[in-house]
């Protein structure tokens, strides 16, 4: 199940399995064909206009362009013309995110290709092109029969938006997507003015502080699982490398393998909606969270030595933000992002920058001569200075306040002194070997 909210609408997307006779497939087959090829013909369309006039053609006239396809070309009257304007609209989409990405500085994305005919991807029917009956069967344009289908759940009644067959695994199966208005009952309104800050990170998902001077520690559970299944899955295809191809035992342990990455997504995905629960459900007024640029950061140089990468995905970091989103939104939570870029280089008691730069291995920070933190610590801080005293920083990382005051700084301020003393790593004098006084680690 996958759930995602638009203003005051939940869509709940639920997967069930088709149970399709040999001509049922076959014809589902020929749709997902059908699609490719309009895919295709629509894409070559937008890039040879692109090439000869330098005009990009809008979703709007793709559309258009649609009409004419299925009057030149009759086999395509053999698939439903609104989801025909699904294609045109990926298609879109593709081509929006290409441009995205590459502003981020993503130089290895890719704009939307030709597909195979045979690719398996789906068919999506929005609006009308289906028809789901009180004994779990469904109608789909252009398929002879009634589809038969397995769940629990109802949809005879639903507010049905879409659907989507695919063809995964050898299998058959349709998302279906459910509109709900989302209501928010008085159990569930938010009255706390405490506002909790989390700088999210690879060894810690998130470290926060609230304006109380609260911290939580949220564990990178979701991280620990990935590493367990890929122990797993390396396991398994050390014994593929040595079994002959389309043999017996190579299919029984490549299907292995398939389940194994289904469970790992399965358990992550699980993992991460009960530590987003775990923060709803301690009510505060807002969550602000860093805007952790993922795709900026793993491609840096120096990153790349130290499989960051490799810990960023491992983290699911996006997963967890939207799931966070999501549940925020039904009680009534604030989430926002905000950018976190210089935070963990600025000192949080003076909000300038560390006179030596903090590498990716010191999980340590030295405020004062006698305070020391956790670096992830100081940078939820300066998070927090950041949005609630209207801190800026310029291109080089030096913050400075604004001129205009911020609504937020009526909420009271964070007692930083208070928190540092409570945080530091070093607590107890000692005298060093060489007479000098200093602080020894507790």
């Amino acid at each position: 199940m996958k759930t995602t909210v638009e203003k005051n609408i939940e869509y709940v997307t639920y997967t069930v399995r088709l149970n399709t006779t040999y001509i049922q497939s076959q014809q589902l087959h020929s749709l997902i064909s059908l699609r490719n090829t309009i895919w295709n013909k629509l894409l070559t369309i937008k890039q040879d206009l692109y090439q000869v006039s330098k005009y990009t053609i809008s979703k709007f006239e793709l559309d258009k362009r649609l009409t004419l396809l299925f009057e030149d070309f009759p086999e395509l009257k053999n698939f439903h013309s609104k989801s025909g304007q699904v294609v045109s609209k990926q298609i879109d989409q593709a081509y929006e995110m290409f441009f995205t990405k590459r502003k981020q500085g993503d130089l290895k994305a890719n704009p939307p290709n030709i597909v195979d005919l045979d690719k398996p991807t789906s068919v999506t029917y929005n609006q009308s092109g289906w028809k789901i009956r009180t004994n779990n069967r469904i109608k789909i344009s252009k398929v002879d029969d009634p589809i038969e289908f397995f769940s629990r759940k109802k949809f005879d009644k639903a507010n049905i938006k879409s659907i989507t067959v695919k063809f995964r695994h050898g299998k058959w199966l349709c998302d279906i997507t459910i509109e709900k208005q989302l209501t928010i009952s008085k159990k569930q309104q938010n009255n706390k003015k405490e506002i909790l800050f989390i700088d999210l990170g690879l060894k810690k998902l998130g470290y926060g502080i609230d304006t109380k001077g609260n911290v939580v520690i949220i564990n990178n559970k979701a991280k620990k699982k990935v590493k367990y299944f890929n122990k797993q899955i390396k396991k398994v295809n050390e014994k593929l490398s040595t079994k002959q191809k389309d043999s017996r035992e190579h299919k029984r342990l490549s299907e292995v393998r398939r389940e194994l990455y289904r469970k790992q997504v399965v358990q992550v995905e699980e993992t991460l909606h009960i530590q987003s629960n775990e923060l709803v459900n301690m009510n505060y007024r807002e969550i602000i969270v860093g805007d952790l640029s993922v795709s900026h950061l793993v491609q840096i140089k120096n990153n790349k030595y130290k499989n960051v990468r490799k810990s960023f995905q491992q983290s699911s970091i996006s997963t967890f933000i939207d799931f966070l989103k999501i549940k925020g939104k039904r009680v009534g939570i604030k989430v926002e992002e905000i950018d976190e870029r210089w935070t963990t280089q600025t000192n949080c008691l003076t909000m300038k920058k560390f006179d030596n730069k903090v590498e990716l291995g010191n999980r340590e920070v030295m405020i004062t001569d006698k305070i020391v933190i956790d670096r992830d610590l100081n940078s939820a801080i300066v998070l927090s200075r950041k949005y609630l005293e209207g801190y800026v920083a310029d291109k080089e990382g030096r913050f400075s306040k604004r001129s205009s005051q911020n609504l937020v700084e009526l909420t009271p301020p964070l007692n930083i002194i208070r928190v540092l003393e409570e945080n530091n790593l070093f607590k107890e004098e000692v005298s060093r070997p060489d007479g000098r006084e200093g602080f020894g680690r507790t």
